[in-house]
This record gives C-alpha cells, sequence and structure tokens, in this order.
C-alpha cells in the first residue's frame, strides 16, 4: 500500500490550539509496563509518518499497548452545549513490545509497515530492517555516541 498522503487526513474542527500539528502525518502511541491498554497512560509518543525518527522511552515501558494515524476527524455542534465527534483511525496491531534490556542506551526498533485497504483498516503489518540506513542517521544526529542495538518489534 502506498504512504498516506496528505489529502487522504483531514481535520474539520475550530482549532485555536493547533491541536492538528499533533493529528496530521503524524501517529500516536501509548507506551505502557503492561501488556494491557489502561484507560489512562501518561506515555504517548507522537512521531511523524515516513521518516527516521528518535525518541526517549522510559525502560519499564516497553510495550506500545495502542497506537493509531487519525485518517479523519470532524467535531460538529449540534446545539448550544452540545459537540459530537466523528473520527477515524487506522489502528497498529497492539500490543508490540519493544526488546529494552538494562544496558541499552538506544535501540533500532526497525519500520512498521502496515498495509490497510479502503476502511483503513489493517490487512498486515510487517517490520522492515532498515538497520545501516537508520545508523547512518543516528550517527550524524548524535555524533560519537554508541549505535543502537538492533532489537526489532515483536508481538
Amino acid at each position: 500500500m502506498p504512504p498516506i498522503k496528505p489529502e487522504e487526513q483531514s481535520y474539520k474542527a475550530l482549532d485555536p490550539f493547533n491541536a492538528k500539528r499533533h493529528f496530521m502525518g503524524r501517529a500516536v502511541m501509548f507506551m505502557s509496563d503492561k501488556r494491557e491498554y489502561q484507560n489512562y497512560t501518561g506515555d504517548a509518543l507522537n512521531p511523524p509518518l515516513q521518516e527516521t525518527y528518535f525518541l526517549k522511552v522510559p525502560r519499564t515501558r516497553r510495550y506500545m499497548v495502542k497506537g493509531s494515524v487519525t485518517m479523519a476527524f470532524a467535531l460538529r455542534t449540534v446545539s448550544r452545549r452540545q459537540a459530537v465527534t466523528d473520527q477515524t483511525e487506522l489502528m497498529f496491531p497492539a500490543p508490540l513490545e519493544f526488546d529494552i534490556r538494562p544496558a541499552d542506551r538506544a535501540i533500532y526498533v526497525g519500520t512498521l509497515r502496515l498495509h490497510r485497504d479502503e476502511f483503513h483498516e489493517v490487512t498486515r503489518a510487517e517490520v522492515r530492517d532498515d538497520y545501516a540506513r537508520a545508523a547512518a542517521e543516528y550517527r550524524a544526529k548524535f555524533p560519537g555516541a554508541p549505535l543502537p542495538r538492533k532489537a526489532l518489534l515483536r508481538r
């Protein structure tokens, strides 16, 4: 499936705080120390789509328990005191486990590639190993730091 194009995502709402920047061209991933999603977690990651990114994750938060890409978001006012949201999300397969070891300073988890149908349902997920390219980007961004250990995502 081709990458998500900007025109495939829509965000229609009054947005005085520019919340749209957290959804358009980005994913939202919730991290936890347990395999199950809980209603509240303070550990949410908001990485950009289709580019290499580097994030700090506490060692104890080794599970991505929920993740999605917002494909459409609309907020409609139905009365003076009531608004309704309509949201379509491309949901990640979860949970995914990060193989974080005590001695790790950095890990490389791979590229999660999701294949989807016309309803934004995941039809297939794969983890691609682009370690050489990512290691070169890491070396350029963090000169002198030891390279990340390869620890590809797993379910």
